[in-house]
Parts: structure tokens; C-alpha cells; sequence
């Protein structure tokens, strides 16, 4: 649990999450998709671990950060198709999974699972607008070796943008003809990077698609991963929760953030029951 010295004096952090709270209503739905998902993992033995700020939350408050609105998840490569499968045949109908192949307004090179009966409302809709599926999600992002960064990096950056304009248009027209001609260019350097990384011994793993967060992270910190606490629940974490915090937020992750650094991702939430 968070250390109280850490907090700003006299400040109460769980306004934003109060219990009645449109925003903890939002973070019990997800952790409710949370907990279908851990069943069908430990199912069929998908081997996943809670990341990003969803690690964060689980260690500095045993839960979610109290201003959150979604959850993110890192699984292995070669279990990712694996998950993909099951996921379709197992989810209730509340929850969708969400992939190019299943909305083709969906921007993304990862796969999300979505409720049905919520619709996230943001300040600039042009792009989400677009999106079958608008509700609460998890993100769920492959990870694999990575052999050069500096390389990931330029074509991570570089593909994320040709795809987001090619598969949901831009306000300049011209802008997806560019997009048109290059993505596959940036699409088949990207796979040849994947597929050297699959043989690479590098202690250092990386996201496998190109994503808007894309760490360089210790394997060592992330595998084998540990059950911690989340919400009262227990889910996997990666091996070394403190050492991979670290490496992701630095020395000071438990310390919490100035409210200008405290980010809300939707400007509404809407439910249908």
C-alpha cells in the first residue's frame, strides 16, 4: 500500500475514485473484464502480467491509481495468437475483443478487450469516433526480445502514424495517399525486425507492435511473472515489480505525482446499465 509520508500534506488522493463515483464505477466494470480474463488465461495457461500503470497502481495502492480509466497487460509473444483464439470463443457477450479484424475503424496494432455497455467520450473524437467498440478497455500488448532499440524506436513511431492514417483517414487528404504508399513499406521492415528479434538473446524485451508506450525493460524484471494484489484479487505481475517500476517510472514511482501529472484519459463515461 501507498506510503502516507509520500503524499502531498492533508491531500485525499481517493476523491477521484470515491465509492459512487462515476470514475470508480468505470474501474469496478473493468476490473470485472479483469477477472474473465484471468480465468481464461489460467484455462488454458496464458502466462500474462499486469504493466504500465496498472503495476503501478497495484503496488503504490493496491489498486487501481486512483484517477485511471484503464488497464494495461503485457503477454508473451509466442502466446499472444494463442490468446487471440481463446478470447473469441470464451468472452460473455458484455465483453469484445477488439482488433482490426473485428472493427475496421480500430487504429491499433494490439488487441483490446472492450465492454459493450459503456462509451468513453473524449475532448478530440475525430479518430475514436470511427471505432465500432468506444467502451472501457484493457489493452493487451505482445512483448518479445529486442536486438536495437534506436531501430524500434524510428519504425515504431514511423508505422504507428502511417497506419493510423491510412486505416482511419486524415483531415488532409494527402496525408493518407502518403500513408497509401508507405505503410507497407514501413510494415515489411517492421516484420523483418520481428523476425529477427524472435532470435535475438538480448536480456532486453520490448513491445512486439508498435504502441504509443514502447519501454526497453529488463527480462529479468518481467519473467517469471509473480501474483500481487490488485483490487483485493490476485493477478500476475511481472517478476520484480519494484526493479521494473523503476525502470519504467525511476527511483521516485512511489511518490505521487503533482495534480498537473495526474491524467484522466476519457472526459466522460457513459453507461448502459
Amino acid at each position: 500500500m501507498i506510503d502516507k509520508k509520500l503524499m502531498p500534506e492533508q491531500e485525499n488522493i481517493s476523491q477521484y475514485n470515491a465509492e459512487g463515483t462515476n470514475l470508480r464505477k468505470a474501474q469496478l466494470r473493468l476490473l470485472e473484464i479483469l477477472l474473465v480474463f484471468d480465468r481464461v488465461c489460467k484455462k488454458h495457461d496464458i502466462k500474462y502480467f499486469l504493466s504500465g500503470g496498472t503495476c503501478l497502481g497495484a503496488i503504490r495502492h493496491g489498486g487501481f491509481i486512483p484517477w485511471d480509466d484503464d488497464i494495461d497487460i503485457d503477454i508473451w509473444h509466442t502466446d499472444y495468437k494463442k490468446l487471440e483464439k481463446v478470447l473469441q470463443a470464451e468472452l460473455p457477450d458484455w465483453v469484445k475483443l477488439q482488433n482490426s479484424k473485428t472493427d475496421k475503424g480500430y487504429y491499433h496494432f494490439y488487441m483490446r478487450l472492450v465492454d459493450a455497455n459503456s462509451h468513453l467520450v473524449y475532448e478530440d473524437n475525430f479518430v475514436r469516433n470511427k471505432m465500432k467498440y468506444t467502451g472501457l478497455f484493457i489493452d493487451l500488448l505482445p512483448i518479445n526480445h529486442s536486438f536495437s532499440f534506436r531501430v524500434r524506436q524510428v519504425l515504431n513511431r514511423k508505422l504507428r502514424l502511417a497506419y493510423s492514417m491510412y486505416r482511419v483517414g486524415a483531415k488532409k487528404r494527402h496525408k493518407q495517399y502518403i500513408a497509401y504508399f508507405t505503410l507497407p513499406i514501413y510494415m515489411t521492415l517492421w516484420g523483418l525486425y520481428t523476425l529477427v528479434s524472435k532470435f535475438a538473446s538480448s536480456e532486453k524485451v520490448s513491445h512486439a507492435v508498435p504502441s504509443i508506450h514502447n519501454p526497453k525493460l529488463k527480462y529479468s524484471n518481467c519473467y517469471p511473472p509473480v501474483e500481487i494484489k490488485f483490487e483485493g484479487y490476485e493477478f500476475l505481475g511481472p517478476a520484480k515489480p519494484h526493479e521494473y517500476l523503476k525502470e519504467l517510472y525511476g527511483d521516485n514511482y512511489m511518490t505521487i505525482p503533482p495534480k498537473n501529472k495526474r491524467f484522466i484519459h476519457a472526459s466522460d463515461i457513459k453507461f448502459e446499465n
